[in-house]
């Protein structure tokens, strides 16, 4: 459990990406979202994050997933959130009778699954670090949404931890 949350944190500090958009919004020092990440057409050809995760830095990719894969999954002043594949890891919420109270969590799955299971997705800037905007409630984007994402395997990756910067988003 130990390396598990050693992996989560380093996720946490890789702060360092369609046709109609949706809403955004702006934080007190005026950083917004780019008006064409959040996508109303389907994103053709998506992959799941177990297949995502075997793509090299630099790679172009379409990946689906879920918004889910521990207690916090945004990060209020940073356009970063990790994402799980629904088809390998089990949300609390889809757990009769548990008693967890984070519903997006998936804390009943192995540590090796949720490393395997997971990716971070990123917007950043023209110097690749992550916007100083959160992606929470935006496009619809919230805890177990699921969604589909194009952009670019970051730099920073590894076997260990995965981060897309995401050129769009699909919310479903």
């Amino acid at each position: 459990m130990k390396k598990l949350i050693v992996v989560m944190a380093s996720l946490l500090l890789l702060w360092g990406c369609g046709d109609k958009a949706t809403k955004t919004t702006s934080t007190e020092n005026g950083v917004k979202l780019p008006s064409n990440l959040f996508v109303t057409q389907k994103h053709e050809g998506a992959i799941s994050v177990l297949e995502a995760r075997k793509l090299k830095p630099g790679d172009k990719v379409i990946v689906s997933g879920k918004v889910m894969g521990k207690d916090k999954v945004f990060n209020d002043n940073r356009a970063f959130m990790i994402i799980g594949d629904p088809s390998t890891l089990t949300s609390c919420d889809l757990r009769p009778d548990d008693e967890c109270k984070k519903p997006w969590d998936v804390c009943c799955d192995s540590d090796e699954q949720i490393k395997n299971g997971t990716l971070s997705i990123q917007v950043v800037d023209d110097k690749g670090r992550p916007l100083k905007v959160g992606l929470k409630g935006q496009g619809g984007l919230n805890k177990l949404s699921k969604v589909t994402i194009e952009g670019i395997v970051s730099a920073d990756s590894n076997d260990q931890v995965m981060t897309i910067n995401a050129a769009s988003i699909s919310v479903k």
